[in-house]
């Protein structure tokens, strides 16, 4: 890892007074097992410096939506909790303001807000590696609107489960994936001004729509190189796609999060086209060297995608019991999208009947099933299940012809996820 200065996060920079003007219901809240007594003990000296109303005073004029019987109660009351407002008009009355305001945030464990429907979260105070793939899995299908509302969705559900556990992980925030009502895709929602703000206020994400200017965050970009790779990685899983060819590749409507993902790739020795104009629906894109196993440290492990490139580099690694067991797992493995043509599932009906068949033969089947497909995709679909001792050339001139392998014990299939 580099040596460039860690990124910490100033927790006090998560209150707004432009949006926080409720103390009761609206103002983020600090705990943590050392942080009330470290914090009475602040008091007292105050207090013993300046005397009990005087002290009051003084935080009022920096907290001015805050009375003196409220100040008062924070002297008296033993909270375990503090307004984050409260905590940095506390440090800036002392001459070593800075090295008490770090102080306060090193024993802050948990930022919280007095509402019913707002889950505690697990104080985050620096920049960190599973933090960087949420910032990248949120430049690629996230949406944080409104009061601090979010989603994410995806067609792959392992990668949204995935996500959640990195909440988890890091916030501590615990939400289950489930099926999207209106679409063959996986999400979730919840409402969290904290988790909010540290997109917004840390991360730099704007609230509302960012198809065209998302990017990667500046705290990132000037960090590790390692941290930049996981943003990559969160983007890539989300946003990238595998086809059954081993091309790897990545669209987006926003130039700098394509010239982004190039500046961290460039040195990996990967082959990378790009184009600097975008397509017809304003896309730019990224496309990588087939088959190309580095590409795999950008793709989550429990993705679909991953498994899908790494199966592609290593072979399938699953078996089947017969014809149909090996249909569904090519199913699950890929799955029907607006973009398919024809799928494996497809190619090995035309098989079923134990007849040989040519390239010609399986394109005449697969037209009178409606399915139009050039001779080339035709072609990678036969050599991935002949790889994979599915299909075995029987004749090889004047043309090939092919036949579904008897051994059934020799097949490899998508192994299951």
């Amino acid at each position: 890892m580099s040596n460039k200065k860690i990124q910490k996060f100033d927790l006090f920079k998560l209150h707004v007074p432009e949006e926080d003007k409720d103390p009761r219901w609206g103002w983020i809240r600090a705990s943590g097992k050392y942080l009330a007594p470290y914090v009475y003990s602040l008091i007292k000296e105050l207090t013993d410096n300046y005397g009990t109303n005087n002290a009051a005073k003084q935080i009022k004029e920096l907290i001015p939506r805050l009375s003196i019987q409220t100040i008062l109660d924070y002297f008296w009351s033993k909270n375990q909790r503090f307004p984050l407002v409260f905590l940095e008009a506390l440090s800036k009355q002392f001459k070593n303001n800075l090295e008490i305001k770090q102080k306060i945030q090193d024993e802050v464990d948990i930022l919280s807000i007095s509402r019913h429907d707002s889950k505690p979260i697990k104080a985050v105070k620096e920049l960190n590696l599973i933090l960087c793939k949420i910032a990248g899995a949120h430049a690629a299908d996230g949406s944080l609107w409104g009061e601090y509302n979010y989603q994410l969705i995806d067609s792959d559900k392992l990668s949204v489960i995935e996500f959640t556990k990195w909440l988890e992980d890091v916030f501590g925030y615990k939400i289950k994936a489930k099926l999207h009502k209106k679409s063959n895709a996986y999400t979730f929602c919840f409402k969290s001004k904290i988790l909010g703000r540290y997109l917004k206020n840390f991360l730099g994400f704007p609230i509302g729509k960012k198809t065209n200017i998302v990017k990667e965050p500046e705290i990132i970009k000037n960090s590790n190189l390692e941290f930049r790779k996981a943003f990559a990685l969160g983007v890539l899983t989300f946003d990238g796609s595998v086809d059954i060819r081993g091309k790897a590749m990545i669209q987006s409507k926003s130039k700098n999060l394509i010239l982004d993902l190039y500046d961290i790739l460039k040195d990996e020795n990967i082959l990378i086209s790009f184009n600097n104009k975008p397509d017809k629906k304003g896309r730019y894109t990224l496309q990588f060297s087939n088959f190309e196993p580095k590409l795999l440290g950008y793709f989550d492990k429990n993705s679909r995608k991953y498994q899908r490139l790494y199966e592609l580099v290593h072979g399938f690694e699953g078996s089947a019991k017969n014809l149909k067991e090996a249909k569904n797992a090519f199913d699950l493995a890929y799955p029907i999208t607006h973009l398919t043509l024809v799928t494996f599932s497809d190619i090995l009906r035309i098989s079923d009947n134990r007849e040989p068949f040519s390239y010609q033969d399986a394109l005449l089947l697969l037209k009178d099933k409606n399915i139009h497909i050039s001779d080339t995709t035709l072609k990678y679909y036969i050599k991935i299940l002949s790889n994979n001792k599915i299909l075995r050339m029987v004749k090889e001139k004047p043309f090939k012809v092919f036949k579904l392998n008897n051994n059934i014990k020799g097949w490899k299939v998508p192994k299951s996820r």
